[in-house]
Formats: C-alpha cells, sequence, structure tokens
C-alpha cells in the first residue's frame, strides 16, 4: 500500500489507497446485482457526491429486493494490528471556528443523518453497517452482540439500556445537533446499527 521512490528515497502514499477496500466491495455487490437470484437491486456509492451531506457517511448504499436499505460504511488500515472500537464512532474534534461545535459530526451522529434521510425517502429496515479490516475491540464487539441480541427480542430494551449506559449517553451527547424525537427513536436508531 505504500510505494518506495527510488530517486528520492523517501516513502510516497499510495492515493489509492484508500479507496481499495471500497472499490474491491463495491465490485463484489455489483456482482450480486448481475446476478438476476441475487437480493441486491440499485448500488449508490458515495451518495452525499449527488444527494448531499445527510448521505455523507455512505461509502455505498445497498438497496435489496425486499426493500430494506443497507448503508455500509468502510473503515479500513493499510496497517496490520490496527483496532477499531467506541472512539472511532463518536470521538470528534472541536472546530476551532466555531467554538463548541464539532466539526462535521461523528461517524454515529452521520449514521443518524443517513438513517433518518433514508427513512424519509421512504426506506424500511434501514441497517447501518460497518465494514472494516480492523479487528473489533472486545468491548464493542460485545456491544455489537448485545445489538443483535436486541433485535432479536433475546435482550430487553431495558436491560440494554442499563447495560450500555454511558455508550447510550454517548450517542445521544455526539447526535445533540439533531436529538432523538425520544426513546422510540433512539432505540430503532441503535437496533439499525449492525
Amino acid at each position: 500500500t505504500y510505494n518506495m521512490n527510488k530517486k528520492t528515497n523517501q516513502t510516497k502514499r499510495n492515493e489509492d489507497a484508500p479507496f481499495y477496500f471500497e472499490k474491491l466491495l463495491a465490485s463484489l455487490d455489483y456482482l450480486e446485482l448481475l446476478d438476476s437470484a441475487g437480493t441486491i437491486t440499485r448500488l449508490q456509492i458515495k451518495p452525499d457526491r449527488k444527494y448531499g451531506i445527510d448521505l455523507r457517511i455512505d461509502d455505498f448504499t445497498r438497496f435489496n429486493r425486499d426493500k430494506s436499505i443497507e448503508v455500509v460504511q468502510i473503515k479500513h488500515s493499510a496497517v496490520d494490528g490496527r483496532k477499531i472500537g467506541f472512539a472511532d464512532f463518536w470521538t470528534t474534534k472541536i472546530n476551532p471556528a466555531k467554538k463548541g461545535v464539532r466539526k462535521e459530526g461523528t461517524n454515529i451522529f452521520k449514521f443518524l443523518k443517513s438513517w433518518r434521510a433514508h427513512q424519509k425517502g421512504g426506506g424500511k429496515r434501514i441497517t447501518l453497517t460497518l465494514v472494516s479490516n480492523k479487528e473489533l475491540t472486545s468491548k464493542i464487539k460485545i456491544f455489537f452482540t448485545s445489538v443483535q441480541n436486541l433485535k432479536a427480542k433475546k435482550l430487553s430494551w431495558r436491560d440494554f439500556s442499563k447495560q450500555y449506559a454511558s455508550e447510550i449517553q454517548s450517542i445521544k451527547d455526539n447526535c445533540s445537533q439533531a436529538p432523538f424525537a425520544d426513546t422510540k427513536e433512539l432505540k430503532e436508531f441503535v437496533s439499525s446499527l449492525n
């Protein structure tokens, strides 16, 4: 993923590296799109270019035959051994030009904006999927397992919200620019994480 320039003896960054995984995954989905028995009916790649900032998180979006929508965000690393954890979802820097205001929003806030935009567009069963070649930290792995249990009704919202009180508070804090309407919306959003 890094090229060595022999003339200057300096390491140059491969400019295509950040998009390699996105292109690879999208290519596999295009193959399924061509299959008449496939589940995908349409793909959008980088839809924010055409549909605006509310879809900025989407590296690509799958529209399926069953009318479900899967928003895909790819987080990858060219360096082996990198991990992905909660901080990758809701840590962001404050915009120095606007004191106290986050730059564009954290990944979780971008997920919320995209989720709402697809709901307004008539989307049903919207799933927000993180794809990564990074290893999940044990805490976030357990969190995602609990989200799956919540969806399968093996875990109640009450028990989930007690177990993950600080994570839910972080989600609320990071989405404060467009707060959740109520607990029902918060639960539906958390349940959409995959």
